[in-house]
């Protein structure tokens, strides 16, 4: 006779069971099928998914906290200027993107997320929903001397009395202080209308 199995064995088979689902379906016939999907399946991606959350998180707060990125004037005509685009390209390569070049500011950046590959417009909501996926995406208006341009931070939306309703956090660098702020407090009630949203590459 073929001796039982010790139970360190049939603790295994426990195990082995319970990582796997069975989906039941009823057939055209009457019968019951029967579809074995592991457990795993879909799960390397929610951690693929989180990985880059992480990974856009840290991409903003390196930026915000630089010190290189703090509004000072460095022409000497007594005025401060904002590094908006150096915080951005950095959050860009971070992530991976490579499409702006030291000299672009705002307006130009803006302008090239319009027309290059691998970018798309789209609305404020579909850019926090790609970021809340660990996407790149970034909010910004373009101006007569040069825009202002915000990456959206992967963070649910907050409710924003002065806009009448929920609004993304972006990695705000430009006026002081530099922070992760309510879109609404990144920009004027009176830009509103002319803010433009890009998403890069898939979450």
């Amino acid at each position: 006779a073929v001796a039982d199995k010790p139970w360190w064995e049939h603790l295994l088979d426990l195990l082995l069971g319970a990582l796997t689902k069975t989906k039941l379906g009823g057939a055209d016939d009457g019968k019951t099928v029967t579809a074995s999907v592991p457990l795993g399946s879909g799960y390397d991606r929610e951690a693929e998914i989180m990985g880059n959350v992480d990974k856009l998180k840290s991409a903003c707060d390196l930026a915000i906290l630089n010190p290189d990125f703090i509004s000072r004037d460095i022409t000497g005509d007594g005025q401060a200027e904002t590094f908006c685009n150096r915080a951005s390209r950095s959050i860009c390569e971070a992530m991976g993107c490579s499409d702006f070049l030291p000299s672009d500011n705002a307006n130009t950046m803006l302008q090239k997320m319009a027309f290059t590959p691998g970018w798309k417009e789209d609305t404020i909501e579909r850019a926090h929903a790609h970021a809340m996926k660990g996407g790149l995406a970034f909010i910004g208006v373009e101006e007569a001397l040069h825009g202002h341009l915000t990456a959206v931070y992967p963070e649910p939306m907050q409710p924003s009395g002065s806009w009448g309703g929920p609004v993304p956090l972006v990695a705000h660098v430009g006026r002081p202080p530099n922070q992760v702020r309510k879109l609404s407090g990144a920009y004027t009630l009176a830009t509103r209308p002319r803010l433009r949203a890009f998403l890069w590459g898939e979450a």
